[in-house]
């Protein structure tokens, strides 16, 4: 499992690469984007997660 999600993961790293090529440095500032909103999505799920199990 953890050499398939490696080859799926270098795939889709050198895929972005023509994105990055074409769209520059709007690319890279829109991954950012994406990223920070889906750190905040899993912290979200990780608080709801510790309410729903009475975790103190």
């Amino acid at each position: 499992m953890i050499g398939i999600g490696g080859s799926i993961g270098s795939g889709v790293f050198v895929g972005c690469g023509k994105g990055i090529e074409l769209g520059g440095a709007w690319m890279i500032f829109g991954y950012l984007i994406v990223g920070m909103g889906m750190f905040l999505v899993m912290r979200g799920v990780g608080e709801v997660v510790l309410w729903k199990s009475g975790y103190e």
